[in-house]
């Protein structure tokens, strides 16, 4: 198990995050995938229109997050276990 210091620095390390899922829409007869984000706001799923030069970007933020999700979960673990009695 890896110190919590160390799983800070590596999460102060995720240069974007955002939520939510990328979705390919539809591929247009000129052969471009349209792509659309969806993520939920106020318990309601927002969908917005992704353009093609933001489509990359908002994939490596969408790991960014889902990367943080998992260090979170490990700095919890790596804490819990330092703590125990």
């Amino acid at each position: 198990m890896r110190a919590p210091e160390r799983i800070l620095r590596d999460i102060a390390a995720i240069p974007a995050m955002a939520r939510g899922t990328l979705c390919a829409m539809r591929k247009a007869a000129s052969g471009k995938t349209y792509y659309n984000h969806q993520t939920w706001s106020g318990g309601r799923n927002v969908v917005r229109y992704v353009p093609p030069g933001k489509v990359r970007p908002l994939r490596q933020a969408i790991a960014g997050y889902r990367k943080f999700l998992k260090l979170a979960d490990e700095y919890a673990e790596s804490v819990a276990k330092r703590t125990e009695i």
